[in-house]
């Protein structure tokens, strides 16, 4: 059953663990996708509006060197943003240096209790990870929670809310009825249209800009710029430099689908795969995923072997 009342009064556990807290300095760790980049501005705009210096790492994935290295040094405010739900035990572990550990992520996740540790996670409350909250949705009611007056950034919630499949449902709904009251509106072309904060594009270019700076321009400052596109508006230089790095991409795939039909693939019993050489070099490693996953339907791929 959803426990609306549980997850909030959760979340105000988290905001005065923080405001309590001796600790001056945060951390933000944060996925390479549009929902990583909104929920790590929101995130942002809520530790700063609450006194804290603040460093944000953009990450395609986990590592647990990262984590050690992190955790291992003096105590801080450490924020793991739309990732770690898979890893508290890990999290809570590595933390030699008893620093004040957040998770705001919607993934699958465990209950772990640890006094310096706050998995702010909806599933933990009844709520579908993959349905009713994203992590920019569980970043913008954290947000809120820390000052009401954020809620005017409530349409980054509903920008990283788009890698969910179906109808906007559940938590996600909040936000969008808060962005609605200041700027969200009905493009008329079955999409929302965002007039506020220096936005003046619909929701879904958004997105798209937002994943192209964040994993095109993984190496290239992309996902700073993207965060900082979320704070104060999409600049005509960020879309311009977004622009840029979507027909990088799309000449990359080319010239790699084209080696690929050339050469084919190398096949050993179980597996096939390809060597990318230096064709997605400065971009991240989900630039390659999201190139398998179109690869995988093409006639040069043994369907029966993974990729």
């Amino acid at each position: 059953m959803e426990d609306l009342s549980g997850f909030q009064n959760r979340l105000q556990v988290a905001v005065s663990a923080v405001r309590e807290s001796t600790i001056r300095e945060a951390i933000v760790l944060h996925h390479d996708e549009a929902d990583g980049l909104t929920s790590a501005a929101l995130t942002k705009l809520a530790l700063s509006s609450l006194g804290l210096e603040m460093r944000l790492i953009c990450l395609d994935k986990l590592y647990p060197e990262v984590i050690e290295d992190i955790e291992s040094g003096r105590p801080r405010v450490i924020a793991y943003v739309d990732l770690g739900s898979a890893h508290v035990d890990w999290l809570v572990k590595a933390n030699t240096a008893h620093g004040l550990i957040l998770v705001l992520d919607h993934h699958d996740s465990a209950s772990k209790q640890d006094p310096m540790l706050h998995n702010l996670n909806p599933e933990l409350y009844g709520f579908s990870g993959e349905k009713d909250a994203s992590s920019a949705t569980v970043a913008y009611l954290f947000a809120k929670t820390v000052d009401p007056k954020l809620s005017s950034y409530a349409h980054l919630a509903t920008i990283g809310a788009l890698e969910l499949p179906g109808e906007t449902q559940g938590l996600n709904l909040i936000a969008v009825k808060d962005a609605k009251d200041r700027g969200l509106r009905d493009s008329g072309k079955g999409d929302l249209k965002i007039e506020a904060r220096g936005m003046n594009l619909t929701r879904t270019r958004a997105s798209s800009l937002l994943n192209v700076l964040g994993s095109v321009g993984y190496y290239r400052n992309g996902p700073e710029m993207g965060i900082e596109a979320c704070t104060t508006g999409f600049s005509e230089q960020t879309i311009e430099k977004g622009k840029e790095f979507e027909e990088e991409r799309k000449q990359a795939n080319r010239r790699m689908l084209s080696t690929i039909t050339k050469d084919g693939l190398s096949q050993k019993k179980s597996i096939q795969w390809f060597h990318a050489q230096e064709n997605y070099k400065g971009m991240g490693g989900k630039v390659v995923g999201s190139f398998c996953s179109y690869l995988r339907y093409q006639r040069v791929v043994n369907p029966v072997k993974y990729l």
